[in-house]
């Protein structure tokens, strides 16, 4: 079981919203060793991001990929591909100072972090797929 609350601090002092559900929860931990981690709340990407990404920014980048590549590729390959090259954190292997590439999640961004994300992926299009693709809420027009 994992419990997943929110609160603020005031004065140094931790209030936790809802603390009398959270006090009754708790209850399930009698005995047990537990884990507290404490970080700032930061606002996720939003549904309008994810549906421009998925609905937008992958399409125009599967299409770009099969004409320069002449394969077809998954929308879900298509997101592996991105986030290894443009969503990742690099592993050092102290022994030898090799470096990887560890593609991260992109459900975990923030909105300004999603959007930066986004951004390097737009910037991929145009200058390797030599396309363009629309801003979120840019006007197009189909010919």
């Amino acid at each position: 079981m994992k419990l997943e609350f929110f609160g603020h601090v005031v004065d140094g002092i931790l209030k936790i919203h809802y603390r009398s559900v959270f006090d009754s929860l708790l209850s399930n931990f009698n005995g047990k060793e537990v884990e507290i981690i404490i970080q700032r709340k930061r606002k996720k990407r939003s549904n309008n991001q994810n549906r421009y990404y998925w609905g937008c920014l992958i399409p125009y980048i599967q299409q770009g990929l099969s004409e320069s590549q002449g394969e077809w590729l998954t929308i879900d390959a298509v997101h592996e591909f991105l986030k290894a090259n443009f969503n990742y954190k690099d592993i050092v292997n102290t022994t030898n100072g090799e470096v990887i590439k560890m593609p991260v999640s992109t459900t975990e961004l923030s909105t300004i972090e999603f959007e930066e994300y986004q951004d390097r992926c737009r910037i991929f299009a145009d200058e390797f797929l030599n396309i363009i693709i629309p801003l979120p809420n840019e006007q197009t027009t189909l010919v």
